[in-house]
């Protein structure tokens, strides 16, 4: 029972550390880091959307919006969760190795470094940390390639913009905003208009049109003509 006992591989918990002695007195320490990198990861997201409309949402960012970049982009929980869940898989993966490697000892040079290095592997925090922001690193490029491209096929949030209450309005997608500016994009020109909200004097969302319901045409037209007849024929 004893070198079974001393064998058993640590729990998940354990090898990240979040059972260490400073966050069982302090819970509320896992809370406020595990927001904090949320809205790192939300910022990242950000800066790699705009990055590829020629923006670097950096210049125009503050402190709050760092800070509530989290609850901007619910990607950013969805970008934590996966991670911990990859990070999770890997660990247990490696346990199941561990169980048929000690069934079964490997006899080839490679299978034996393998196994060592997957035992290294499930008990080493450094490994199953660096996981994560890996994951979501790659995560965040993907997703912000294939959101610019659903944005430039027209796919964005459409809005109907009014700087002065007297002037004309214009339809532009949104991109985004932060906390003293706003992002719009011309379909057509595939430029990016950055404003200060304080000349801004509305922006209305506009609802999807027939285009973006069923892939067909918005009628534009109007209603159809009356037919003519047999008197308009005649003149």
């Amino acid at each position: 029972m004893t070198p079974r006992a001393r064998t058993r591989p640590p729990r998940f918990g354990q090898v990240l550390g979040l059972q260490s002695r400073l966050l069982r007195e302090h819970p509320g320490l896992l809370v406020t880091v595990g927001y904090l990198v949320m809205s790192l990861v939300g910022m990242m997201f950000n800066r790699s959307l705009f990055e590829r409309f020629g923006v670097d949402i950096f210049d125009y960012a503050e402190v709050t919006d760092f800070l509530m970049a989290a609850l901007r982009e619910p990607l950013t929980f969805v970008v934590a969760a996966g991670g911990i869940v990859v990070a999770w898989g890997i660990w247990w993966w490696s346990n199941v190795e561990q169980r048929f490697f000690a069934r079964r000892p490997p006899r080839s040079w490679f299978f034996r470094h393998y196994a060592r290095w997957s035992r290294w592997s499930a008990h080493s925090s450094w490994v199953l940390l660096a996981i994560i922001p890996l994951y979501a690193g790659l995560f965040i490029e993907f997703y912000a390639e294939y959101r610019a491209k659903e944005i430039r096929a027209g796919e964005g949030e459409r809005v109907r913009v009014t700087q002065e209450v007297d002037a004309g309005s214009r339809e532009r997608v949104l991109l985004g905003t932060t906390g003293k500016f706003v992002f719009l994009l011309d379909p057509a020109s595939e430029k990016v208009e950055i404003l200060p909200f304080e000349a801004v004097y509305s922006i209305e969302t506009l609802a999807p049109t027939k285009e973006d319901d069923d892939g067909e045409p918005d009628s534009a037209e109007g209603p159809p003509e009356p037919a003519a007849t047999e008197s308009d024929a005649g003149d």
